[in-house]
């Protein structure tokens, strides 16, 4: 714990040090055969991105067993893997002193650094649009992707944002409508006309409600276009009304399952977390509504992808190098409180957001 006490950890759990030698050691936090999480040193042929590395001995290098990384930093035994049962403490002597010059990154981009020193491919697009003042947040990670038979990674980080005080404003209220039985937010009505909807249910299947699409398969002389959108819409909520019976859990789905829910991913993606001269937009949304009727809840996940952009010679320009996905769920619970509303809004309404470069990727 001691050595590792003030070194910089990479994306995924991996702390590195230099001794007073100036040799470069690697440490991660291992879960034990008994579940309880200890440091353990690992060989120096690691590097960053390979989805096995060996426990050693630090006494003499001896390999010890096989191990790979897991959830938050957290690595275990590789499956397969015998491994030689290991005695914890090590019975070693005294370590050598550690150097005093472990620094804080002062970059995004130094917190994915390859063994040789090198950063990832593709980190160093994160300096360009984010300061690292509000990395305090961030939790970094590799994705792995999977092309021609090949595994290629990725460097990407994240953060969430949750105020904890969400409520339904006065315009997003479910009221009266033309469509469907019931009431519905008119916000809802407009975004189910525009963007993609899954509802889904245990044991039917899912629905997809997709009307901008179908309007694109369609040839529509430009004085039929209206009237064939509003049948479209009318199916829809046809189809959602089908699968969610009960009226009020409709009602408040349709109050939060709008793109007015995303808007506060906008303040995220604001100076000082996002470079001075960029803002940032929306781009594409999807929407998946999760009805249980046995748990007598429904979550709600929006996703959204947003682009930064910058001007050029008072043109808007987006950044094309840069990926960023936000999601945000909302859990509604139906309620048996006589006085009180029939279907509650949970008040955490947490909002995350990845950031990965957009580039072609190197094989791990």
């Amino acid at each position: 714990e001691q050595l590792i006490k003030d070194a910089p950890r990479d994306a995924l759990g991996v702390y590195r040090i230099s001794d007073s030698q100036g040799a470069l050691r690697q440490f991660v936090r291992l879960t034990d055969e008994t579940g309880a999480s200890k440091v353990f040193e690992i060989s120096g042929r690691y590097r960053t991105g390979d989805v096995f590395a060996r426990v050693i001995n630090p006494d003499n290098g001896a390999g010890l067993m096989i191990i790979t990384p897991g959830r938050d930093g957290e690595w275990a035994r590789a499956q397969g893997d015998g491994g030689v049962k290991w005695q914890w403490p090590w019975p070693r002597t005294e370590s050598p002193t550690l150097s005093n010059d472990i620094k804080t990154p002062a970059q995004v981009s130094d917190n994915f650094i390859e063994l040789d020193g090198t950063k990832m491919k593709g980190a160093d697009i994160f300096d360009k649009y984010f300061n690292v003042e509000e990395q305090a947040n961030y939790k970094y990670g590799i994705s792995v992707e999977e092309g021609n038979g090949v595994l290629k990674n990725r460097p990407v980080f994240s953060w969430t944002a949750d105020s904890g005080d969400f409520t339904v404003s006065a315009s997003e209220r479910a009221s009266s409508s033309p469509f469907g039985t019931s009431n519905y937010s008119e916000q809802f009505i407009k975004d189910i006309n525009r963007d993609p909807y899954t509802i889904r249910r245990p044991g039917l299947e899912n629905v997809e409600i997709d009307i901008s699409r179908q309007i694109a398969g369609m040839t529509i002389p430009n004085n039929l276009e209206e009237p064939i959108r509003e049948g479209l819409i009318r199916d829809g909520i046809d189809k959602f009304e089908h699968i969610v019976p009960d009226p009020d859990m409709r009602a408040a789905i349709s109050e939060v399952a709008h793109q007015g829910s995303s808007a506060p991913v906008w303040f995220e993606l604001q100076p000082p977390r996002v470079k001075p001269g960029f803002s940032s937009n929306v781009g594409k949304r999807r929407y998946v509504i999760d009805y249980n009727p046995l748990k007598n809840e429904t979550e709600v996940t929006i996703t959204t992808q947003w682009h930064l952009k910058y001007a050029v010679r008072g043109e808007s320009t987006l950044a094309d190098d840069v990926n960023i996905t936000a999601t945000r769920t909302f859990t509604l619970r139906e309620s048996n409180e006589i006085d009180g509303q029939p279907v509650t809004i949970d008040k955490s309404a947490p909002i995350r957001i990845e950031v990965s470069p957009r580039i072609n990727v190197s094989p791990t």
